[in-house]
């Protein structure tokens, strides 16, 4: 932005002056997010929209703006003072700046987002933040991932390990999953090794003279938490561990013993009795 001065001054010592101010503007405008919008965009999925903050500078005044979103290809145009604010700052003698903040209530629903700002200014450039390297594009993803556990069930297994089945999908991509062992995380996969197999994992649990509670957790890039149901098996090719850890069996094993066991003391009082009453009868 320049201001020209000219002054003219006779002998008499009469001065005349004139100034102009006049713009250069050959490249539009300028944009930058603000420090959250940043953060938001970086980490590109989100379960938890945010409202979009952008600055805009120029030169020159502008003679237009607008914003639109694309989501999965559906094309929506924003109303200023509705779906967004902008507040303006600048004199003649300055740059202008404009500031949009784009309300998170227009990126509710799941998709794929990519926002426009278009604005053309008194010199007739026409820009948006997309020709000048600024996109705005993230996902918005609130389903959970699915994890579906195969090859064990609540039951007990006479063997020394037993595989089982990790199947996980979600509609945008899983970060981690975790196979956890009473509690306690005992492996743990990465996306990389999730993307590998499919979503299909192969997890081995070894034996132990307990029942084990096995659950899977997974994790997507959203942040959405999904998990198996939990499961509770026995693994151990000990058959004694097996019979105490068998509840039906073994309790039913202590009632018969002691419904045996109250039957002979029963049948020997019968039979004290018995041998008493003969006794005195003789």
């Amino acid at each position: 932005v320049y201001t020209m001065r000219a002054v003219i001054r006779d002998k008499a010592g009469n001065e005349t002056e004139e100034s102009i101010i006049f713009s250069v503007n050959r490249f539009g405008s300028t944009y930058e997010f603000s420090p959250e919008t940043k953060a938001f965009l970086e980490k590109f999925y989100t379960n938890d929209p945010q409202n979009i903050v952008v600055t805009e500078r120029n030169v020159d005044t502008l003679v237009f703006n607008g914003i639109s979103y694309g989501r999965d290809g559906q094309q929506t145009e924003l109303t200023e003072g509705e779906d967004y604010t902008v507040k303006a700052s600048g004199s003649e003698v300055s740059w202008k700046e404009y500031v949009y903040d784009i309300s998170s209530d227009n990126f509710q629903e799941e998709g794929r987002y990519n926002v426009t700002i278009d604005s053309e200014d008194r010199a007739e450039n026409m820009m948006n933040n997309k020709v000048k390297g600024l996109d705005i594009e993230f996902v918005v993803d609130k389903t959970a991932p699915t994890v579906v556990v195969t090859g064990i069930e609540e039951d007990s297994y006479r063997a020394d390990t037993r595989d089982m089945t990790i199947n996980v999908a979600d509609n945008t991509a899983v970060a981690t999953v975790e196979v956890l062992i009473d509690g306690a995380v005992v492996e743990e996969y990465t996306q990389e090794q999730i993307e590998q197999v499919n979503g299909a994992l192969t997890y081995t649990i070894g034996n132990s003279n307990n029942s084990q509670d096995i659950r899977v957790v997974a994790v997507d890039l959203a942040g959405n938490e999904g998990a198996s149901d939990d499961r509770e098996v026995l693994i151990t090719s000990n058959l004694f561990i097996q019979y105490i850890n068998n509840t039906p069996l073994f309790v039913g094993s202590i009632i018969g013993v002691i419904v045996i066991a109250g039957g002979l003391i029963w049948f020997f009082l019968i039979f004290k009795r018995r041998k008493k009453d003969e006794g005195q009868n003789a």
